[in-house]
């Protein structure tokens, strides 16, 4: 009986991953494509105050989602910080970049 708790344990811990890595991804694709839109915003004229504001919103989002997870452990913030990496080469790529 103890031995099906601990595979279930291992189940668990690996769903878990399993979204502390998709939590990333997404918080990472949202975050550098919006931070593509604020470029534009920034380079084209008379956009100042709507640019600025999008980058509060978008470093805000960001380090809430981070501090969430890190409230979780170094574990999930590992895997979680290994979507965002992933979100950003993927959409670099996407967007004509190099990612490197």
């Amino acid at each position: 009986m103890l031995v099906g708790l601990a595979l279930d344990a291992w189940r668990v811990m690996l769903l878990l991953l399993a979204f502390y890595l998709g939590l990333g991804v997404l918080a990472g694709t949202t975050h550098f494509v919006t931070l593509w839109v604020n470029v534009r915003l920034f380079t084209s004229s008379g956009s100042f105050a709507p640019a600025l504001g999008l980058r509060m919103l978008r470093l805000s989002v960001l380090a809430l989602v981070l501090v969430f997870v890190a409230r979780h452990g170094a574990l999930p913030l590992l895997v979680t910080t290994l979507g965002l990496l992933g979100a950003r080469a993927a959409v670099v790529r996407r967007r004509g970049g190099v990612a490197t």
